[in-house]
């Protein structure tokens, strides 16, 4: 990478060998032309094998366990249970496999959506387009919070900076004068200017754009909770069968070889061989759900953590109000009159930059009959956050003079004047402020000498549903905390006029205090005034010290480490690259109802996902104590290995359905307590093992010979477990809300083919009808009566 050692030169050769112009760009037609000669400024990513993709799926823990198992089957020609252990192994794999490229082909979606933008002089016009659009000879300007799209020279600049870490690891940002070289995937954090592309596509030295989209698969916190828990009942599943082992062998003459497959089976039993596919379609099927709704989520672990969140940072523009500045209304002093202050004010604006204080005078000068066109802008500086000023030095026939607009109080520290004018201003900044008016100063040189002429009351009015939505993210138990640049007494009246109660404090407040004085002041305060992107930070940190839980919003390059640091940082509608990068969340609509639409499905995915751990513990316990209590009583195993294979492959099929299932959010923010957790599993692990002890002595009435006793313990707890589903999903309620038809329609697909086989007699031993029916009969009993336990368990438990 070259050091910056350009020159105008460099500038004026780059323009002359690109074969374009500052002034017009390259024409519509030239630069199709150039887009099939170059090709997209992209770098197509290599396709990952779907055959290896697919073998990886057969590949670990878990799939190894079960190919020994196959193979021992296979050797010990206990055929039946090698085939369906076969199909087990195939189906989560197949599952898993079709899963992860709905997952990829929605993560490639997501990224067409989230492509880089750059703003593109073509046939004289300047306008917005996709950055793999861009060809070389292309006049593209930069500005503050842009990620640089492809490889070119300065050709101006104004202040222009850019932060080369992600290609040379420096940690200062790199000036860059005119005929410097700025390179793709840079990020510009300061000035602007016009740059000449250079290279495109795999010819850049970055040798892509920027990556925006994480393509990491990061472990959820909940999926590692879940296998710690996990990790538990296995070892408990081992000394079961240790001791299964040891008193079938010694005790009741069973062979080593015999149980070898048995024991094995029982171990996978307790393993979760459905985990990954249940959690990616649940994952993909949320991330759909949101996306219809506006929010794409970037990061899946961010699912997961809004659903946790305790406390939402709202950036007052654009997200709580409209984001449509108007100009209200014209105060002028020092003999200026309203043309003379929006003509001053419209020279220090640029429409191609976008910005709504901009466009708001420029439309309001506009009306008024402004004209423009005999000022030329020699200088302009963009407003900065730090700085809270643009301003631009025109020439007008022969006089040369700026002009500048920014916060009240900026400008009169800049600038002298007698006191009674500032007292004057001051007064008239107040009085706007307290009807909700935003305001800038607007100076020019009159006599030779800098003058305000003029405040500009703005007026963002809040959205109509901003109070209604902010005083339900309350009732979901969200504290809510508006952040603004605003000074203190409109951040007041906003703050009231959408129902955020409590302290409000300039952020000045915090100087020269403590760390604990500052933590405890953020956490005592609701709404944050005069605030630079910088505070944001630092207050998101604060109420992390202070043990919550915390979502942040934003737009600008400044709030990037604010959104990063947040657990859940949402970029809102048309922020920068740069914060669109770093944000767990990408909002495609302004407002506060997408932000409530994504805590709430957040908590549904999260209910899913107990529903499914909850209901595998407690049957795991079920299944293994019941096993072991019933050997000691019958001196045979209780259920053949296949035949529980049989029932973890059905279970698969109901716990993959939880997925599309309706679920009720909960009203305050989830909380993953395992010791919580594994105490309720544990209790109704407890009664679902009376439940299934409770049929032994039914059997004993009808009399079943051993096989059909294994049989009937299969299809047991074939009907209870799906019953059982129904009973957790319904939490400390009497019954569940309707349940999705895929669900329903997967639990009475498992049971009928329980039902089927054991009354034909496939792969199992035939039981008679009236059999089933007293097994079905009595299932409902003890399962009403579990479900009474179950509703007094949760209850105490506050679930």
């Amino acid at each position: 990478m070259e050091k910056n050692e350009g020159s105008i030169g460099d500038a004026k050769k780059a323009i002359r060998e690109q074969g374009t112009s500052l002034e017009k760009g390259l024409t519509d037609a030239e630069a199709s032309k150039r887009l099939e000669r170059y090709g997209y400024n992209e770098i197509v990513e290599k396709k990952k094998n779907a055959i290896v993709l697919l073998a990886r799926k057969f590949y670990g823990p878990i799939p190894f366990m079960l190919e020994v198992v196959i193979i021992l089957t296979y050797f010990l020609k206990e055929f039946k249970d090698f085939y369906i252990i076969l199909a087990l192994l195939v189906f989560n794999g197949l599952v898993s496999f079709m899963e992860e490229k709905s997952a990829d082909n929605s993560i490639e979606l997501l990224k067409n959506r989230l492509r880089v933008s750059a703003r593109v002089l073509r046939s004289g016009a300047w306008s917005i387009k996709p950055a793999k659009d861009i060809v070389p000879g292309d006049i593209i300007r930069l500005r503050m919070g842009d990620v640089v799209p492809a490889d070119g020279v300065a050709a101006t600049s104004d202040g222009l900076r850019a932060d080369q870490s992600v290609l040379t690891g420096e940690t200062m940002p790199s000036k860059k004068g005119i005929g410097d070289k700025v390179y793709s995937g840079s990020v510009i954090t300061g000035g602007e200017g016009l740059c000449v592309v250079t290279a495109t596509g795999y010819s850049t030295y970055y040798g892509r754009t920027t990556k925006l989209v994480q393509e990491a698969k990061p472990k959820l916190h909940l999926q590692t909770l879940i296998v710690d828990v996990v990790r538990y009942l296995i070892i408990m599943d081992l000394v079961l069968v240790t001791l299964l082992f040891i008193i079938a062998t010694y005790l009741f003459g069973y062979s080593p070889i015999e149980l070898l497959p048995f024991i094995l089976v029982v171990v996978i039993a307790s393993v979760p061989v459905a985990l990954p596919a249940a959690f990616t379609v649940t994952m993909a099927t949320g991330t759909e759900k949101l996306a219809a709704k506006s929010v794409l989520v970037t990061k899946l672990e961010a699912i997961e953590e809004a659903s946790t969140v305790n406390v939402i940072c709202f950036d007052k523009t654009g997200t709580i109000t409209e984001n449509k500045l108007e100009v209200k209304e014209v105060f002028v002093v020092n003999g200026a009159s309203e043309n003379d202050v929006m003509l001053a004010a419209s020279l220090c604006s640029r429409r191609a930059d976008n910005d709504p204080i901009d466009n708001a005078v420029l439309d309001y000068a506009a009306k008024l009959g402004i004209k423009t066109s005999d000022y030329e802008v020699k200088k302009f500086v963009p407003f900065q956050p730090k700085t809270k000023e643009a301003s631009a030095t025109v020439q007008h026939g022969g006089k040369r003079f700026t002009v500048s607009k920014g916060a009240v109080p900026v400008l009169l520290s800049d600038i002298q004047m007698d006191g009674k004018t500032v007292a004057l201003l001051n007064r008239k900044t107040e009085e706007f402020s307290r009807n909700k008016f935003r305001t800038i100063a607007v100076s020019t040189y009159i006599s030779g000498k800098p003058r305000i002429i003029g405040i500009i009351a703005l007026y963002d009015k809040p959205r109509k549903d901003s109070k209604e939505l902010i005083k339900e993210l309350k009732s979901l138990g969200i504290r809510v905390k508006m952040l603004t640049g605003d000074d203190v007494n409109i951040a007041e009246e906003i703050a009231k006029e959408v129902g955020i109660e409590g302290k409000v404090m300039s952020v000045n407040e915090l100087k020269g205090k403590t760390e604990g004085q500052v933590k405890d002041m953020i956490d005592r305060t609701e709404v944050f005034a005069e605030i630079y992107p910088d505070d944001k930070f630092t207050i998101v940190k604060a109420l992390q010290d202070k043990g919550y839980r915390v979502s942040m919003t934003g737009d600008g390059v400044n709030d990037a480490p604010a959104l990063k640091q947040a657990e859940v940082g949402i970029a809102v509608e048309n922020a920068t690259d740069v914060a669109k990068s770093v944000a767990a969340v990408v909002l495609e609509k302004s407002g506060v109802e997408v932000i409530v639409d994504m805590i709430k499905e957040s908590r549904r995915i999260f209910e899913r996902m107990m529903t499914y751990t909850i209901t595998k513990i407690t049957r795991v316990i079920q299944i293994l104590f019941f096993i072991f209590i019933a050997f000691m009583l019958l001196r045979s195993m209780p259920i053949l290995p296949f035949e529980l294979i049989l029932l973890i492959f059905t279970n698969d099929i109901v716990n993959i359905s939880v997925a599309t299932d309706h679920t009720k959010y909960s009203i305050k923010p989830d909380v993953w307590n395992v010791g919580s957790l594994i105490n309720i599993s544990l209790l109704l692990g407890i009664s679902m093992l009376a439940v299934s002890l409770a049929f032994i002595p039914i059997a004993r009435y009808l009399i079943l010979g051993l096989a059909a006793f294994q049989t009937f313990a299969f299809l047991m707890i074939n009907v209870t477990d799906n019953i059982l589903f129904y009973g957790i999903r319904a939490r400390s309620r009497a019954f569940g809300i309707r349940p999705s038809s895929k669900l329903v329609a997967a639990s009475i697909g498992g049971v009928l083919f329980g039902i089927l086989i054991s009354y034909y007699g496939i792969i199992v031993h035939p039981i008679s009808a009236y059999t089933i029916l007293v097994l079905l009969v009595a299932a409902a009993a003890f399962m009403a009566l579990f479900n009474v336990a179950r509703v007094y368990i949760f209850k105490a438990h506050n679930v």
